[in-house]
C-alpha cells in the first residue's frame, strides 16, 4: 500500500513539474483513519528524498507488480544489491564501508567487496574468475588471495593461479587452508603472480619438491607450511628463496634434518620445526642462518644434543632463542651451545637429571643478566653436581625454579647450605 502511494506521488510530481511548480515546495500529506477518530500528519520533504527512503523497502513488492518506467533504474539497482552474495557483503562490513546503492555496479561478477572506497583499491580479479577462491583488499595497493575447503584439487588451484586475469603481479598473501589437497608442492603448481607470504596450513601436502618455491625467489618473505603431512623435505631447495625471513614447518611428520649447511637463508630470522618426529640434530644444520633469532624445536623426539648442533659461525643477530621443550632430552654434550649468541634456552619438560656446568656456565658468563634457561618439568636429582647453581645467586637467577625429585620435589635452595659444608642433605631436612 505504501509503495502504491509513492508511485502516485511520483506521477503527481511529474505532472506538477510539467506545470512549472517546484517539487520541493509540495507538502506531502499522509492520513490514517481509525474507528472513532482521524489523524492527519504533514511533512515537508523533497520527493527525491522520499523516493530514496522508500526504495530501501522495495523487497516487499510482489513479483506481479511492475514499477513505472521512470522508476525502473531505481528498482534495478536495488535488485542488484540483493544479488550480491552474503559472504561478499560480510567483507564490506569488515572494511567498515557503507556503499550507497548508486555506487554499486550492476554486474554481479564485479568484485564489489574488494573495493576500498576512498582509496580505490582495484587489484582484485572478478569473483567468477577466482572462484572458488576469494580476494580481499588489504589497502589501496595490495590484496590477499584465500582458498578454503571448496578447493578440491591441485589442478584447480593451478588453474586459479594461472588462468585468472590478476590486475597486479604482486600480492601480499596467498592462503590455502583446511583443504584435502595432497599433491606434491612443486614449481609448476604456481602461476606468474608473486606473493610476499604463502600460507598452506592444515592440508594434506606430503612432499616438498626440489624447486617448489623457485618462482618466488625475490618476493617471498614468509612461508608457512604448518599442519600438513610433510615427510620428504628437500631442504637445499629452500636456499632458492633467499628473501625468506620466516619459515614454519610445524605440525608435520619430518623425522630427519640434514647436517653440514643443508640450506642457506641469509635473512631468515624465525624457523619452526615444532611438533614433528625429529629424533636427532646433526652438526651445523643451522650454520648458514646468520640472522636467526628464534628456533623452535619443541614437541619432537630428541633424546641427545650433540656438539655443534647450534653452531652459526657468522651469527649476526643480537641473540638466539632456542625452544627445546617437550622432548625427551636426557643428555647434553659439551660444545652444543658453542658458536652462536644463545642466551635464552627453553628445556622445560624433558628428562634432564642434572645441569652440567661446562655446558651452561659459558652461556651465563657471556650473556650475564640476559641469560634465561628454563628447566621446569625435568626430574632433577639434586646432589653436588648442582652445587655450582645452588651456591651462586647470580647463576641460580638465570634458571627458573629447579625442583629436586629426590627430595620430595623441593626447591634446589635446600641444597645450598650443604654445598658449602660439602655434605649431602638428608631425605627430610
Amino acid at each position: 500500500m505504501v509503495m502504491v502511494m509513492v508511485v502516485v506521488m511520483v506521477m503527481f510530481g511529474v505532472m506538477v513539474e510539467g506545470r512549472g511548480i517546484e517539487p520541493h515546495h509540495l507538502h506531502i500529506s499522509t492520513t490514517t483513519t481509525g474507528n472513532h477518530h482521524q489523524q492527519q500528519q504533514q511533512q515537508q520533504q523533497p520527493i527525491g528524498n522520499l523516493l530514496h527512503h522508500y526504495s530501501t523497502k522495495s523487497s516487499n513488492i510482489h513479483h506481479h507488480q511492475q514499477p513505472p518506467s521512470n522508476l525502473h533504474h531505481l528498482f534495478t539497482t536495488t535488485t542488484n544489491i540483493r544479488r550480491i552474495p552474503s559472504k561478499r557483503l560480510h567483507h564490506q562490513q569488515h572494511q567498515h564501508q557503507l556503499l550507497h546503492p548508486q555506487h554499486l555496479p550492476a554486474d554481479p561478477h564485479t568484485h564489489v567487496s574488494d573495493t576500498v572506497v576512498g582509496n580505490e583499491c582495484r587489484v582484485c580479479p572478478s569473483i567468477s574468475e577466482l572462484n572458488p577462491c576469494e580476494c580481499r583488499c588489504v589497502n589501496a595497493t595490495t590484496a590477499e588471495v584465500t582458498c578454503g575447503p571448496e578447493l578440491t584439487s591441485c589442478t584447480q588451484l593451478t588453474d586459479v593461479l594461472t588462468l585468472t586475469n590478476f590486475p597486479s603481479n604482486l600480492y601480499i598473501r596467498l592462503a590455502v587452508n583446511q583443504t584435502d589437497l595432497e599433491c606434491i608442492l612443486r614449481e609448476d603448481l604456481w602461476g606468474p603472480v608473486q606473493f610476499q607470504e604463502i600460507h598452506l596450513v592444515d592440508n594434506l601436502f606430503h612432499t616438498l619438491d626440489n624447486n617448489a618455491f623457485t618462482p618466488f625467489t625475490t618476493s617471498l618473505t614468509l612461508l608457512n607450511l604448518d599442519g600438513n603431512l610433510l615427510q620428504n623435505v628437500y631442504f637445499p631447495a629452500l636456499s632458492q628463496v633467499p628473501s625468506l625471513e620466516t619459515l614454519s614447518l610445524a605440525h608435520n611428520l619430518i623425522s630427519f634434518l640434514p647436517g653440514y649447511f643443508p640450506f642457506s637463508l641469509p635473512r631468515l630470522r624465525s624457523l619452526s620445526l615444532a611438533h614433528n618426529k625429529l629424533t636427532q640434530l646433526q652438526q651445523k644444520s643451522f650454520a648458514e642462518l646468520p640472522s636467526l633469532e628464534s628456533l623452535d624445536l619443541s614437541h619432537n623426539l630428541l633424546t641427545t644434543l650433540y656438539p655443534d648442533a647450534f653452531t652459526i659461525p657468522q651469527h649476526k643477530a643480537s641473540h638466539l632463542y632456542i625452544d627445546l621443550s617437550y622432548n625427551s632430552i636426557s643428555t647434553i654434550q659439551e660444545g652444543v651451545l658453542v658458536g652462536s649468541k644463545t642466551c635464552d634456552i627453553n628445556l622445560q619438560y624433558n628428562s634432564l637429571s642434572t645441569l652440567d656446568e661446562h655446558i651452561f656456565r659459558p652461556v651465563i658468563d657471556t650473556c650475564g643478566l640476559l641469560s634465561r634457561i628454563q628447566v621446569i618439568g625435568n626430574p632433577f636429582t639434586c646432589d653436588t653436581r648442582l652445587c655450582w647453581v645452588a651456591k651462586n645467586k647470580t647463576i641460580s637467577n638465570a634458571f627458573d625454579p629447579i625442583r629436586c625429585q629426590n627430595y620430595n620435589n623441593q626447591l634446589l635452595s635446600i641444597l645450598s647450605p650443604f654445598c658449602y659444608l660439602n655434605q649431602r642433605p638428608t631425605e627430610s631436612p
